[in-house]
């Protein structure tokens, strides 16, 4: 998925299923995102309560931070996307070195298999991702 489509998709669905008042939140959520040992660098992760409601973070250079996430179990999804280039120009874009793009199984929540059990308190997730 080219970069510009993935944050517009990644902003929609935020928007869609996370804008709900009223609803419980959890404590923040911490933590890093690993694929076959390496962090993944350029990228972004989202948890859906079992109400739909979603939050979203950014994962760079490995780490993410999620604020006010749906309370109680979550499913995970993580996708990756090189960053865009400064003048924005695609034309000879090349990802640089760092950049790891992980399965695609990991972006859908039906088939990434990762939970997290989201509770008041703040807490760390560490997700280590495998081929």
């Amino acid at each position: 998925m080219k970069p510009i489509s993935l944050c517009m998709f990644l902003f929609g669905l935020t928007m869609l299923l996370g804008c709900t008042p009223g609803r419980k939140v959890g404590g923040d959520v911490k933590g890093s995102v690993e694929f076959e040992g390496k962090p993944v660098n350029y990228g972004a992760i989202t948890v859906i309560g079992e109400d739909r409601y979603t939050a979203m973070s950014e994962i760079k250079d490995g780490a993410f931070h999620l604020q006010k996430p749906p309370f109680g179990k979550c499913a995970v999804m993580i996708v990756t996307a090189p960053p865009m280039p400064p003048d924005g120009d695609m034309s000879n874009f090349k990802p640089p070195a760092d950049y790891i793009d992980v399965p695609a199984r990991y972006g859908r929540p039906e088939t990434s298999k990762l939970e997290i059990d989201v509770t008041e308190a703040p807490q760390t997730h560490n997700i280590k991702l495998t081929r």
